[in-house]
């Protein structure tokens, strides 16, 4: 018990962040940081994107998805259906614990005075915390301009609850 003990100290020592438990929301953000970067590089080369994601893995490990197979890509609706349904099953084998599905979209500001295309990342974490979060965003000189981020409830679409 003691070499156990001792091994798992020396671990954490040399290596933080495997023994640093992270909330829902911290691996969340994590997941937020690896599409956010893709969605803006996407809108600065092309204008637009198309849906993707990525689920975090129990290991820690981002894995990005895309929707589509070769040079074939589903319409916008059909191919955030399909990410959802690849989460879903993913979930359900209980091979992930967070998913992020990323794609575009236009959307009444909080102001409720304007309208703004936005990335739009839905949330979701097999410990029940889901939000959508929006990024408005202007195209200029090649490149996307993102404003302030707003964010409202998600909704439990992947990991659904056992009740």
């Amino acid at each position: 018990m003691k070499i156990s003990s001792v091994g798992l100290i020396l671990v954490c020592l040399f290596l933080p962040g495997l023994c640093r438990s992270m909330s829902p929301k911290d691996e969340a953000q994590q997941l937020v940081d690896a599409v956010l970067p893709f969605a803006e590089q996407s809108l600065a080369r092309h204008g637009e994107f198309f849906p993707f994601g990525a689920d975090l893995t129990f290991s820690g490990k981002v894995e990005m998805a895309m929707a589509g197979e070769g040079d074939a890509r589903p319409d916008s609706t059909q191919a955030i259906a399909m990410l959802r349904a690849g989460f879903a099953q993913k979930a359900k084998a209980g091979r992930i614990r967070a998913t992020a599905l990323a794609y575009n979209a236009r959307v009444q500001m909080p102001d409720g005075a304007s309208k703004s295309d936005v990335v739009v990342i839905e949330l979701e974490h097999r410990g029940g915390y889901t939000v959508t979060v929006y990024f408005p965003y202007t195209l200029s000189d090649g490149k996307a301009r993102l404003g302030t981020a707003f964010a409202a409830q998600g909704s439990h679409r992947v990991f659904r609850s056992k009740g």
